[in-house]
This record gives C-alpha cells, structure tokens and sequence, in this order.
C-alpha cells in the first residue's frame, strides 16, 4: 500500500489543525521546514517522560521495535496474546474506509495498551502503594475550534464502532502519555481517533485515558513515577465529541489526493494547538494592515469582518459594531501611517520615575521534569538577569549581569548578585530609586517566587518589588501608538518602533528560545536525563520505583540532540515515547552519550551563553532607550 493511502495520527491531528500543512506534511515533506526548538525540546521532553511513565508497568512489553508499520503491527497482535502492557503498540488496518473507488488504511501508535481486567482502573496498578488517582473523567473546557470553519466538517454520527464482540477478557485500554499537566481539545481528537484504529484493526477498547503530568508533584529524591503522574478516562469526553472518524478521514483523502495545497488563510490555528511550521511562510504574505493584526481581535470579530467583506484594518469604519476605543486609534492611524501621542498621559507617567532607575528583567525555564530538589513540573526558575543603572538623569548607563553555570539552583547566587546590585548591605534598610519592567506581573511573580524559595530575603525583595513602575503601561494604553507596531505592544514591536534598535538579527530573539538554549545545556537537565535514561537501559542499581541522578562534575552543557528523521509513520507532532531521541537511525544511543562531551565542544556551549547574555541586555537595553525616547516626546 502506497504511504499516501495510508492515514496516521499524526495526520489526523495536522487536519484537526490546518489543511493546507497536512497537503505539505503527506505531499512536499522534503521541503518542510525543521521543527523549531520549541518542538524538538518537547519530542525529547515527551520521550524521557515516557520512560518515567512506563515504571508504573514493570510488566511492560516494547512493542514498537519495527520501522515498518506493517511488521509493527504484526508483532504488537502477537504480543497481545501475553495478556501484559504494551508500549508504543502499532495498529494498522489496511481494509479501514474506501473513498471513490480507493481503499484507504489506518495506522496508530498507543503509548500505553493495557489489557482491561475487572476493575476501576487499567491492569497493572493497585499494587503500588502511592500510585496516581484514576480520575473520573473530565470534559475539556470550551475552548477555540482547531479547524479553520471552512473545514469543519458534519461530525455529527457516532464513534462507529467496528470488530467483532469478543469476551472481556480481549479487551484493552489505551493510556496516552503527555508531557502537560491538563487535557487539552486535541488530545480528545488523538485518542478517538487511536480508538478507531484499534476497532477498526478488530481490537475492543473498553476506556480511554490520559497519563498528565501531576503539576503538585514535589520532587524528593529520585523521581517517582506513581506519584508524577495522573491519570484521568477520557471515554466519555469522547463520546461527547459525536465525532464521525470516516468522514473526517474522507475530508483528508480530499485534500492529501489534490495537486496543490487548499488555500487557507492564516490565523490564529496557527499557534494552535501547536506551532505549525508553515506558519513563518504563511505569515509572510499577509499584509501589515490584514485585520489579523488588529489590536486584541478574535475568532468571532474577524469572521463578522469578513462577513462585511473587509480584510484590511484601514477599511473598517470607526462605528463598525464591537470596535473598541483602542481598535479605533489603530485604525485611524493605520489609514494615515501617523503615529499617536498621548503627551500628558506620558508625562504623568514619567512623574513615577525618581533616581536611580533600574532596569531589571529576568529569564527562567520552566521544566516539565523537575530537576531540583522541591520543586514541581514546570515551575518557573530564573537562571539569569540583566540590570542596567542609571543614576541621575543624562548620566552614564551601568551594565550588570548574571548567568548561571547550570550546575545547580541558580537562585541562591541569583539572589546574592541582585541583593547586592540593589546597594543591599547585610544591615542595609533602605532603599531609593525606581525599578523599571516591562510586564510588572512577571517579575512581581518572579520575586515572589524567590522570596517563597528563601524567607531570609524577604526585606530587601520587598522594598524592590514596592519601587516596580510597569514601562509597559503607556503601551498597553495607547498613549503612544505607532503603525509599524501592527497593533502590538509587546516590547519586540514598541523598541524598532521608537528606537533603531531590534531584536531580529540576535542568534537568541525570544525567552522561549534562551530558556531552552539553557536549559539543554545544562547540568541540571543532563544529570536528570541521564537518570532516567540509564535507569530505562536498566544499568542502575535499584531501578524500579525511582529514577536517580548522577553525577555531573564538570560537563555543564551536555546536551543531546535528535535528528528526529521521520523514517517510517512515527508520530511527528505528539512523536510517539517509545522512539528513542538518541538513536539516529538505528544508531547505538549509548554511542550518543559517550559522545556529550565532543558534541558540546562542536555546538558552541560558551557561544550560546554570550548569546543569552546579548539577548538579556537587549531586553533591559531597550527600556532605557525607550523610556529616553519617551522623555523626548513630552519636551
């Protein structure tokens, strides 16, 4: 059977998405772009979670050893007979649906089929003391379609059900395994579509469950994987849903069978559930006046918009229904490419600031894998910060700075290095000046964190957070709005629009991509992935209930990279976590970590640190010259 005809999970998933990229991921792979970043740190991410999970099922069996999917398929039906827990367990059904005249097949991968016994819950658990809850199941709040409305669809018939009844002993529940610490919309999509596979494939499922990270988890020690975990049945969720699979996987065949990609306007599907990487591209072509850019617009604004057929910003009248006072300046100034200013309100403003001003901005990871000792999944740690000082007016700036070596906490000498910038002696009691941020929500969370992680700090961080003016309030307000801001006032648009300056050339031009430059390359991260990657290999004594840490002494920066090469119909977007990222096809993964130490040398360690430096400068830079700019405007 050609690859076209056969229909993964992850192009039902690229469906639920957008069209036009599921055409690109099906008929022009060779010119997709590479993951960014983001992505390629969350297929690792997803793996090694996945290695935590399987030790809740020491009986476990690895089904997905096959690259093809019919062998995988083959061998995962044979392992099914042992009654045991499979992982990555493949399920193709070459017969699944035709479509004008065509026979179409299915393939998924579950990350976890358990053999459905009598009970509450999944074979395989209640004999663990500490293992996570079974939580009933729990709707998926409301909240914005995937699909473009165009390709919604008619999912209005029943999950149709298909196989033949066979005793309950034959039954199976599908676990899948992910990296967040709630349900999301489209992980009801993945697993009614992996319970189609199985049924279509002759396989009964009786539940369907969602393996979450449990975000109150506090790590002691090693990491326990009963207690990491949640686990929530989702069947119901599912049936809620009314979704007809044929149908949707007709409306693929449709679009994957056309020569050219169906033309889909961007919008906000874009980002969501996951970044697409057509998205640059696509974005590319759209107009800097497109409504799309219109300050705080929605789903249901631009589809009133386009109702009255109107695509562009300087079009819209200024009583057009559901316009706010914002949306107006921007459209008057967008027509005329002027700018506005606000003069008094900028300079009742500016009477908050008193000398020495300091800017301050902070840059964190969150890992979904705690790594230190008493901290959750994705807590937020601040592992650098950039300060610049200005001690009276038209005075000389002062550059400080702090950058962790990621060997350990970075908090306890982040806060030594900050309390002493701030001019804060052992007995020191006060404390005069400005502290300037842009977002003030952020870094009072930031600070507040800190003084949680160390009451010792709690006098000197509280004066600091009570000097906090927010440079982000004349923006947000409108009391400075430029056109070249396409209706943003995130710092990356306001800084070009007032100054020359820019973040568009940097190596690092964002805080997701410093926090996961850091993050990889440190100790931290490295010693809790090899843990768990030892421990999978089974070449760590008492492996079982924990997952234990070893030691790093000077590799601060080790990291692993995945070639994440799609060689067979391996999930690409939710990629499966029995695929190991160290292998590269079929390489010895142990041959990848004795390697860390040449790679990290090859890939620059030192060269990312001066650009998360650079970067972090920028951002306390470029309040200083915005709010000189701003001083500008009022005289």
């Amino acid at each position: 059977m050609e690859r076209n005809n056969i229909i993964s999970k992850s192009a039902y998933l690229i469906y639920r998405q957008c069209p036009k990229y599921l055409w690109h991921h099906i008929n022009d792979r060779e010119n997709m772009p590479e993951p960014d970043l983001r992505a390629r740190f969350n297929f690792k991410a997803s793996y090694f979670t996945g290695s935590i999970a399987k030790k809740c099922f020491p009986e476990g069996i690895e089904a997905n050893r096959e690259k093809d999917i019919q062998q995988n398929n083959h061998k995962t039906l044979k392992l099914m007979d042992l009654r045991k827990p499979l992982f990555g367990a493949g399920l193709f059904c070459k017969n699944a649906f035709f479509f004008k005249d065509k026979l179409y097949g299915t393939y998924a991968n579950a990350d976890i089929l358990l053999p459905a016994e009598n009970g509450n819950g999944p074979a395989g658990f209640g004999k663990h003391p500490g293992e996570p809850e079974f939580l009933p199941g729990i709707i998926f709040p409301s909240d914005t379609a995937c699909l473009p409305d165009e390709y919604s669809g008619g999912n209005t018939d029943t999950l149709k059900e298909t196989g033949s009844p066979k005793p309950l002993l034959y039954f199976w529940d599908i676990i899948e395994v992910k990296i967040t610490t709630g349900i999301k919309k489209i992980n009801i999509y993945e697993m009614a579509f992996q319970k189609y596979c199985c049924q279509a494939a002759g396989i009964n499922i009786r539940n369907c469950y969602v393996m979450n990270i449990n975000a109150e988890y506090i790590l002691k020690g090693k990491i326990d994987p009963f207690e990491f975990f949640k686990i929530t049945e989702i069947t119901a969720s599912i049936k809620k849903l009314n979704l007809n699979i044929e149908q949707d996987l007709q409306k693929i065949t449709e679009i994957i069978s056309s020569d050219y990609p169906p033309p889909v306007n961007p919008g906000k599907f874009c980002s969501k559930p996951f970044n697409c990487p057509l998205k640059k591209k696509c974005w590319e072509s759209v107009n800097s006046k497109s409504i799309l850019f219109l300050y705080s617009i929605n789903h249901k604004m631009i589809k009133k918009l386009k109702e009255s057929g109107i695509e562009s910003i300087g079009d819209i009248p200024l009583n057009f229904s559901g316009i706010n006072e914002k949306q107006k300046l921007q459209i008057e100034h967008t027509k005329n490419g002027t700018k506005y200013i606000d003069k008094p309100a900028i300079a009742a403003f500016l009477k908050q600031v008193s000398y020495p001003v300091f800017f301050l901005d902070f840059e964190t990871f969150a890992s979904p894998i705690p790594l230190i000792e008493n901290t959750k999944p994705y807590q937020i740690i601040p592992f650098q910060f950039s300060l610049h000082v200005l001690r009276k007016p038209k005075g000389a700036i002062e550059h400080h700075f702090f950058l962790s070596d990621g060997r350990s906490d970075p908090r306890p000498a982040l806060l030594a290095n900050l309390r002493d910038l701030f001019g804060f002696a052992k007995n020191h009691k006060s404390f005069k000046g400005t502290v300037i941020v842009y977002d003030e929500s952020f870094e009072h969370s930031i600070l507040r964190d800190l003084v949680v992680f160390d009451t010792g700090h709690f006098n000197w961080i509280f004066k600091v957070a009570g000097r906090i003016v927010d440079l982000y309030y004349p923006f947000k307000n409108f009391y400075y709005y430029n056109s070249s801001q396409n209706g943003s006032a995130s710092v990356k648009k306001v800084l070009p629009a007032l100054t020359e300056k820019s973040y568009d050339k940097m190596a690092i031009a964002n805080g997701d991509i410093a926090a996961i430059s850091f993050l990889e390359r440190s100790c931290l991260w490295e010693k809790t992935i090899s843990g768990i990657r030892q421990t999978a290999n089974g070449t760590e004594s008492g492996a079982g209930r924990g997952f234990g840490q070893y030691s790093c002494e000077n590799k601060c920066g080790n990291k692993v990279e995945n070639t994440f090469k799609d060689n067979s119909e391996n999930e690409i977007i939710y990629q499966n976590f029995g695929e190991n990222p160290c292998k590269d096809n079929g390489e010895n993964e142990n041959a990848c970590h004795n390697s860390l130490e040449n790679e990290i040398i090859s890939r620059g360690t030192e060269a990312v640190r001066l650009n998360l430096l650079e970067y972090c400068k920028l951002d306390t830079e470029g309040l200083y010259y915005i709010m000189q700019e701003l001083e500008k405007l009022i005289v």
